[in-house]
């Protein structure tokens, strides 16, 4: 059955992401609504139903479908290294800078928002790590705090795991990959939750997958193009929510290549809310003020009200002299053309007036 975007009701939708609010804590009433309207299509097509009121009150026999359609909400596409020319750039111009002898205070304050599977997150570690160990800057002279944030606790699980498939690791110079990262052919399934449920392949096939919040399947090793369906009761068949290249960082191999522990050592995942209105910044400690934000692709999803609280709130925690990094296609509103000033055009880094 489709689903036609034109027949869905405003009110409906309003409706419908209010009860997602109330029941999950996840506010999308202000994302864009082309992405939500078409994505919630998507879903409602998928589970043949026939329109909002029909997939709410599915939602209401069903709740564990409130964490699939979350699971459509938010969108995690990315690899290591994406637009390898922003990292080559930082390599070049910005860790120089923020490496600098600062006296007394030499610690490094990084932040890595909507990080979702941790890809730009370990791309961050790795660069500044092996730029400081190509320049021979000793590691232990600096306190380097690296928060990679995300709504989603399922993608922080996935991303403390570290393992990737070859797409997600295809922008990765080879001299990286083999310094950074050890292959392993078969590897275990992370231990996301506390053990696993026996699930069926499309097909019949019997295959092991981990349960998260809501009672929903993570996205385990699977045969390519052969979703996951766990029993989760008659008439309520789950249909995953990943969308092309969002795979949790497996896509059907069976080899994976592992970030190796000293870079993962220089990481905290935590669950922060980007566009919470009392929140500031992530919870690990009391870090408020950070030397370097990265925040690419994520402030599209937003309507442009939601995006403008959003850089002010990242502007708040930023340094002076630090550098706000964002996707290709993002810009900032006019009216803080005073208090960041472009640092680089092509790689869309702004940096903080002093």
């Amino acid at each position: 059955m489709s689903y036609e975007l034109s027949a869905m009701n405003e009110d409906h939708l309003q409706e419908l992401l209010t009860n997602v609010w109330q029941k999950t804590g996840y506010d999308f009433r202000e994302y864009r609504r082309q992405t939500i309207e078409r994505r919630i299509a998507r879903r409602i097509a998928l589970l043949n139903v026939t329109d909002i009121p029909a997939y709410r009150a599915l939602l209401e026999r069903n709740p564990e479908e409130y964490w699939h359609l979350i699971g459509e909400l938010t969108i995690k596409v990315s690899r290591l290294f994406r637009n390898p020319y922003v990292f080559e750039f930082m390599d070049q111009a910005i860790w120089p800078e923020l490496l600098r002898p600062p006296g007394a205070d030499k610690h490094l304050r990084i932040w890595s928002a909507g990080c979702a599977y941790g890809e730009e997150t370990y791309s961050l570690a790795i660069s500044i790590l092996d730029h400081m160990e190509r320049k021979k800057i000793p590691l232990k002279g600096y306190e380097i705090t690296i928060i990679g944030t995300d709504i989603d606790e399922e993608a922080l699980m996935l991303a403390r795991a570290g393992q990737y498939d070859s797409t997600s690791v295809g922008e990765v110079k080879k001299r990286l990959l083999d310094r950074y990262f050890y292959y392993e052919s078969n590897p275990p399934i992370p231990p996301l939750t506390k053990g696993g449920k026996e699930g069926l392949l499309k097909g019949g096939a019997s295959a092991k997958f981990l349960f998260g919040k809501g009672g929903h399947p993570l996205y385990p090793p699977s045969e390519k193009g052969s979703p996951y369906i766990p029993p989760l009761g008659k008439g309520s068949p789950y249909i995953p929510p990943l969308g092309k290249g969002d795979t949790g960082g497996f896509s059907g191999e069976t080899g994976y290549y592992t970030v190796v522990t000293r870079v993962k050592e220089m990481i905290t995942f935590a669950v922060h809310d980007l566009t919470s209105p009392t929140i500031m910044s992530p919870p690990p400690g009391v870090v408020t003020n950070y030397d370097l934000i990265f925040c690419r692709n994520l402030l599209i999803y937003f309507a442009p009200a939601l995006q403008e609280r959003v850089l002010f709130k990242l502007l708040r925690v930023l340094n002076p002299g630090g550098y706000l990094i964002l996707g290709e296609s993002e810009t900032l509103p006019p009216q803080m053309a005073d208090s960041l000033q472009v640092f680089d055009k092509r790689a869309n880094i702004y940096q903080k007036v002093k």
